[in-house]
């Protein structure tokens, strides 16, 4: 039996919002949960194994935390939710392939027995592999174009999507 998402009255509970908002938000998670194409890295458990909120720390000591990695036979993807997918090549893309660039370097310091390869995943179901090139990394910088509201709604939905995992899992990783 699959468990139903958390209700609306839960998450105005749990995460302190109006009932349009819970709304909202219940319906982004389900569009998430249920895309096909994202299937392989949230639901459908053909990983080896797979963390939500994975910790690692460079040799250098700074922490950095992946909102998923999942490990298939053949590589390592790393998943980091996102409200929208920005255009490759744009300012915001930049930032983000950075930072990814950075869990990259050193998830291949630490694991090197797979290739690493970055997803973003956006709220409306998309996926995004980032696109390396000649990239190397660099440390990523604060956007100040990001608003609180934007940023309240990113962390509302990953955290939805994390109990959804949960409850359907009954395990936290």
């Amino acid at each position: 039996i699959k468990p139903s998402m958390p209700s609306e009255q839960e998450l105005m509970n749990w995460l302190d919002i109006d009932q349009d908002q819970a709304k909202k938000l219940t319906e982004r998670v389900q569009i998430v949960m249920n895309a096909s194409n994202l299937k392989p890295y949230l639901t459908e458990n053909q990983w080896v194994q797979a963390w939500n909120e994975l910790d690692i720390v460079s040799k250098e000591g700074k922490s950095y935390r992946m909102d998923r990695l999942v490990e298939f036979d053949d590589h390592l993807a790393i998943i980091d939710y996102k409200l929208t997918i920005p255009e490759e090549g744009s300012p915001a893309y930049e930032k983000y392939r950075a930072q990814l660039g950075a869990y990259k370097e050193e998830l291949g310091r630490i694991r090197q027995d797979k290739p690493a390869k970055a997803f973003l995943v956006s709220s409306k179901g998309e996926i995004a592999q980032i696109a390396w090139g000649a990239f190397v990394a660099k440390k990523a910088t604060k956007n100040p174009l990001v608003g609180v509201f934007a940023s309240n709604k990113y962390l509302v939905l990953k955290y939805c999507i994390d109990i959804q995992y949960i409850r359907t899992h009954g395990t936290y990783r």
